[in-house]
């Protein structure tokens, strides 16, 4: 981060404080917080702009004035654009617009007399600075997020100094922002204007707006005002808006003024809810105290470029087919498939490099960086539906205040409409979800939820005297050698465990008769172990309980302590994932069906050779887009396995 060029930074501060119409009341706190905001802007020692670069428009009831005056100071910044306005914010029109209020303007028909923001924006898209600033103090003022204000045609990514857009609003997109009694300032700007003139205790030398953002949330939201909302486009969150007066290299011999450090101590939830770091740079797992869940990264890389392959030569035998309409409309589908399918795996191909689930906490390592969930910050962690793929997604106390990382990085993502983060989905981890359900429950313990989403679970009863079925079954197992369920539905991998080490001390302890069979162990199946489920339960769940005979006695089960996982947990090598089995059987569904389109139309055009050619080429090519659908049918679960 650095500070921008003086000479080549422009600051427009807009604000209104008399209003003709008397539905709109008059905002003398304004002209006080747009004079102290130009102040510590123009600062010398601490601000980004000298005076003369710095243009207020106060109780400017013209709007074409307002407007020449706007377009020629945003024309003028090439470095840094700032653009400030406080006042009223009225809502009109069937789309309910933004309209920013002037002087003149009327609570019924803004839309005439106001400054629409879509005009501002425009303005602020317009202007050749390499940065700008957006900062709206007024009602409805999160409207302005619905739309992006980066402009797609002069978006240059890689390059090394901070460009972007950052809009920061104080209130939501349906609050109303506040003006206290008895202060000078409005409530968010007088907040802004402290942050600027004390600086903040503890942060960087520079004051970015991210920084500055993240702040004001914590203040505002402690004294129960409505809580600002930010959008930044690219690197944005590191502008630097002036320099950080509590700024200190070596520890201060007396304790901070209490007022500057009131961000920190107006809230003790707040400090603990930044135990988390969205970009930690180590691990934060010991060595062996994890388990690892790495991705189809390569895996996805290839079938990109094979699928990629694939749509390019069906478009290109699509553009060159003198064949019939039917046939080439027929190829155009099937090419647009390929090239969906393509652009999916490239998404997969930049999802998280790997997901490791530790004692500490919980930890993403992915494109766009590294993100550290230690568990004392995690209030639940979940495995549920999001956009139809399982998630794992992990409550936690100001999830709003997590960055907004790139999309396409596969980072974690805040969920609107609630305290939590999608860290990521498990189908792109080479792990199943019964899998990552059990390190979510070895590690996590009470904080792990089940999924609502998922199938009730069953009341286990343990205890030794309800296993008479179970005995029985166990002592066929121990006279004909042969592998039995045990007819008892677990949903979970940690039930079918707990059920598991109380059976074992039911089967070898010893009775009147002796043990019940010595030669018989029970075990936890589930998908990733191999072969197919022999119970219902199994086939609904993937966890089964299984009885097994082995030739030497195996030791008696000591006391009930839970399930012990092993240090990680490998998916089976021999055994080709599921997800591998899917791409393979889509791909020879696509692959036989473009070559049965093309058998009929070499049939009804009468390309082949000879009638035995159209036969044998149809029921060859026919019976391949039978089996692979089937296949790939029975594999999703469309068709029930005996």
């Amino acid at each position: 981060m650095a500070l921008p060029d003086p000479d080549r930074s422009r600051v427009v501060l807009i604000g209104t404080t008399v209003y003709r119409d008397k539905k709109l009341p008059d905002l003398p706190s304004v002209a006080r917080s747009l004079n102290d905001l130009a102040e510590v802007l123009t600062d010398p020692v601490a601000g980004i702009v000298p005076e003369r670069n710095c243009t207020v428009l106060l109780n400017e009831g013209d709007l074409r004035e307002l407007g020449r005056e706007l377009v020629r100071t945003v024309s003028e910044a090439e470095d840094l654009l700032v653009v400030y306005y406080a006042g009223h914010g009225l809502v009109g029109g069937k789309r309910h617009e933004l309209y920013l209020a002037l002087s003149d303007s009327e609570w019924e028909a803004p839309g005439f007399n106001s400054l629409e923001y879509e005009k501002l924006r425009g303005a602020v898209l317009d202007s050749p600075a390499a940065n700008k600033v957006v900062i709206l103090d007024c009602c409805f003022s999160g409207r302005a997020l619905d739309g992006l204000m980066a402009d797609p045609a002069t978006a240059v990514l890689g390059q090394l100094d901070v460009q972007g857009t950052y809009v920061l609003t104080s209130a939501q997109r349906d609050q109303v922002a506040l003006a206290l009694p008895g202060e000078e300032h409005t409530a968010f700007s007088g907040r802004l204007i402290r942050l600027l003139r004390e600086g903040v205790a503890g942060d960087p030398e520079l004051l970015s707006v991210e920084s500055l953002y993240l702040r004001l949330r914590s203040l505002m939201k402690a004294a129960g005002l409505p809580l600002p909302e930010k959008h930044a486009t690219r690197t944005a969150e590191h502008i630097v808006l002036g320099r950080n007066r509590a700024f200190t290299v070596t520890p201060p011999d007396r304790p901070p003024d209490p007022e500057v450090t009131e961000s920190r101590e107006a809230d003790a939830d707040e400090r603990a809810s930044l135990a988390w770091d969205a970009f930690r740079p180590d691990r934060g797992n010991a060595e062996g105290a994890c388990t690892t869940f790495a991705a189809y990264k390569r895996l996805y890389v290839l079938l990109a470029c094979l699928v990629g392959a694939l749509s390019f030569v069906a478009a290109a035998f699509t553009a060159t087919s003198n064949g019939a309409v039917v046939l080439r409309v027929a190829l155009g589908i099937v090419t647009i498939f390929l090239a969906v399918a393509a652009f999916g795996f490239v998404g997969r191909a930049r999802s998280p490099v790997r997901l490791e689930i530790g004692a500490q906490g919980i930890q993403l390592f992915a494109r766009s960086g590294t993100t550290w969930l230690p568990w004392n910050a995690v209030d639940s962690v979940a495995v549920r539906r999001v956009g139809g793929a399982r998630h794992v997604v992990a409550s936690l106390r100001e999830a709003e205040m997590f960055p907004d990382l790139d999309t396409f990085g596969g980072g974690p993502r805040f969920m609107r409409g609630g305290d939590a983060l999608d860290i990521c989905s498990i189908d792109v981890l080479r792990a199943s979800r019964h899998e990552v359900v059990r390190a979510l429950l070895t590690y996590g313990g009470d904080r792990f939820k089940a999924s609502a989403a998922g199938p009730p679970r069953p009341p286990i009863d343990m205890s030794a005297d309800r296993w008479d079925d179970v005995l029985t079954v166990a002592a066929r197992v121990e006279n004909d050698r042969r592998q039995r369920p045990v007819d008892r539905r677990f949903t979970l991998h940690h039930q079918a465990a707990m059920a598991r080490d109380t059976l074992a001390r039911a089967l070898h302890e010893a009775a009147d008769g002796g043990p019940v069979a010595p030669h018989v162990t029970p075990w936890v199946w589930t998908t990733a172990s191999g072969g197919r489920p022999l119970t219902r339960h199994g086939h609904e769940t993937g966890v089964e309980l299984r009885l097994s005979y082995y030739s030497r006695p195996p030791a008696a089960a000591g006391p009930l302590a839970g399930p012990t996982p092993p240090p990680a947990l490998p998916v089976n090598p021999k055994r080709p994932g599921r997800l591998v089995w899917r791409v393979v059987l889509a791909v020879g569904c696509a692959f036989s069906g473009l070559m049965t389109i093309g058998a009929v139309g070499a049939t009804v055009t009468r390309g082949f050779p000879s009638v035995w050619g159209a036969i044998v080429g149809n029921v060859l090519f026919e019976s391949m887009l039978v089996g692979s659908v089937l296949l790939f049918g029975r594999e999703l679960g469309l068709f029930k396995r005996k």
